[in-house]
């Protein structure tokens, strides 16, 4: 991966401006005139103006316009005709829209370069004004179609259109559900609807006798424990927890798989100081851990095992003095086994947008083969956090180093710059195509480069768990995972988090966690069934954003 800096200091692109949900996109698009999303507010607003004559001529096959093209270059919204909502297509073309007062006077000064045309006075000078349709401009269509073809998240999910399908495909495919947990129950009731599942608590026995499978729905602090699995539950049972979730979603878990896999035979990249950084136990503590705490100027952070959504988190400034790291252990983790602490080194030269500093949500879907010891895992890309506040590598506020909503959600102006908290894997792709030349990263670097190395890791982290004693294997789990870029655009892995939040606070949140879900559970369910009656997986009904990552059947990782 190129280097894009010589120093060490944060990187930092745009001022971030304290507005409201709408203005950091808009400011965006105002400080770059020739963006995308300027390109495309420009074309919704011409459209506006000349929506009334359109309506009056318009042939049904039309009907499969763009109905609205928003200021945000990521949030086009594409209208199928009714004959294609079925089915849907990629449409043919990006439409029709009226030729800009630019674009009419570049052909009149072409014409009359040639010697006719409007300016040559042989044609009606009228022809000018006159209201004339053409294809999008070639630069902007091309754009527009790279924004399209490059999304990495595309929704709202066609929950509708998926289990119809699904339907089709397995009509014997029926079950009943039982959600023991709150967090997602909504949307999982609106899966199981469509998939016409029925609450076990509402059918009679004789009505569960014949239907095949039964979902249960353990999400959040219910079932935790490791020793949790499918036993406990009739053989038909689906649980959404996996027992030995506990060896990658824990801190020091996940360490620890590291370290008892490292393999001077790996490659380079995927080597234990390229995937995480630098890290101990703090029991025992070697030497080199001794040496390196010591180091005054250092900054590091405490983890506690089992800790979530940035709960008894401390940050340390190394002063060089051992003792005073000891204190400080002694005082905040007095209720915690040593050995149940990670010590990490803290990245502070991350890379900043708007000033700020952001990292990756990412979700990995893991279903374990149903016959036999192995694991299928998917990728999604999810979304983008940031904090509230500008970084400052000296400060002493947690919200300005943890990007955890849950923190974010504490700071006094969180409720007016929330929007600004989270963004689309689009937009990333978008803020860094205008820079890509100040960073030195080609065209679409977030499509190409970034979710192509975290594919790599996590599908590396999931075949050292290939093989593992699963207990109750009709199972599955949905993992939330953090990533976080340097300033030499260095990808970390800084968390694997088990129940990752469901909150739908922000309008990104919104239109994605429903989809993230809801695509998770149904692939579950198709491999679950598929693995069972030893089929290859694919094709896979409900895949949409997820990708596969990892194959059980053949032990691969795909990237």
């Amino acid at each position: 991966m190129a280097n894009a800096f010589s120093n060490s200091k944060p990187l930092q692109i745009n001022q971030f401006k304290d507005s409201t949900a709408a203005a950091p996109s808009q400011s965006r698009s105002q400080q770059d005139p020739s963006s995308v999303s300027d390109l495309c507010s420009r074309g919704q607003q011409e459209q506006q103006q000349q929506q009334q004559p359109q309506q009056q001529d318009r042939s049904p096959e039309d009907e499969g316009a763009i109905k609205t093209i928003q200021g945000d270059c990521v949030r086009l919204t594409i209208v199928k005709p009714p004959s294609q909502q079925q089915h849907p297509a990629r449409p043919p073309c990006l439409l029709k829209i009226r030729k800009t007062q630019k674009f009419k006077q570049q052909a009149a000064a072409t014409a009359a370069s040639q010697g006719g045309g409007f300016a040559g006075g042989s044609k009606d000078r009228d022809a000018q004004t006159r209201d004339t349709q053409c294809t999008v401009h070639t630069g902007l269509a091309s754009k527009l179609e790279r924004i399209m073809e490059n999304q990495l998240v595309k929704y709202p999910y066609p929950l509708a259109n998926k289990c119809h399908i699904f339907l089709d495909t397995y009509p014997t495919l029926l079950g009943t559900y039982s959600l023991e947990s709150t967090l997602g129950a909504e949307m999982i009731e609106e899966l199981m609807s469509h998939l016409r599942w029925q609450d076990r608590t509402k059918v009679n026995q004789v009505a569960i006798t014949k239907r095949s499978h039964h979902l249960v729905w353990r999400y959040g602090y219910s079932g935790l424990s490791a020793n949790a699995s499918a036993a406990a539950y009739p053989e038909d049972s689906i649980l959404s927890r996996i027992n030995c979730r506990i060896r990658m979603s824990s801190k020091c878990g996940l360490y620890k798989l590291l370290w008892m896999n490292r393999s001077p035979h790996a490659p380079d990249e995927l080597q234990m100081n390229a995937l995480l950084p630098k890290s101990y136990l703090l029991h025992p503590m070697s030497d080199e851990f001794r040496r390196e705490i010591q180091r005054p100027g250092t900054t590091w952070i405490l983890k506690p095992s089992n800790s979530s959504q940035g709960s008894e988190l401390k940050l340390y400034r190394s002063s060089g003095d051992l003792k005073e790291f000891a204190t400080l252990v002694q005082e905040q983790f007095k209720n915690f086994n040593a050995g149940d602490i990670l010590v990490q080194k803290y990245i502070d030269d991350p890379l900043l947008v708007d000033k700020r500093k952001f990292d990756l949500r990412v979700f990995l879907l893991v279903v374990p083969h149903q016959e036999k010891n192995t694991l299928f895992a998917f990728y999604h890309p999810g979304y983008v956090r940031l904090t509230c506040r500008r970084y400052e590598k000296d400060s002493t506020t947690l919200t300005v180093h943890l990007t955890n909503q849950a923190l974010q959600k504490r700071d006094p102006r969180y409720q007016r710059v929330k929007e600004a908290t989270t963004w689309s894997p689009g937009e990333l792709n978008c803020y860094f195509n205008k820079r890509h030349r100040e960073l030195d990263i080609g065209l679409d670097w977030v499509h190409n480069r970034l979710h192509p190395r975290i594919k790599a890791i996590l599908g590396y982290i999931v075949s050292l768990m290939n093989g593992m004693e699963i207990r109750g294997r009709r199972c599955f789990e949905i993992f939330g995972c953090d990533f976080l870029i340097d300033s030499r655009m260095q990808v970390w892995l800084i968390d694997i988090n088990s129940s990752p939040s469901l909150s739908t606070h922000t309008e990104v949140l919104k239109r994605l966690m429903p989809g993230v879900i809801q695509e998770a559970v149904g692939l579950a369910l198709e491999v679950v069934y598929k693995s069972r009656k030893f089929k290859f997986i694919y094709p896979l009904v409900f895949q949409n954003n997820y990708s596969l990552i990892f194959d059980g059947q053949t032990s691969t990782s795909l990237y």
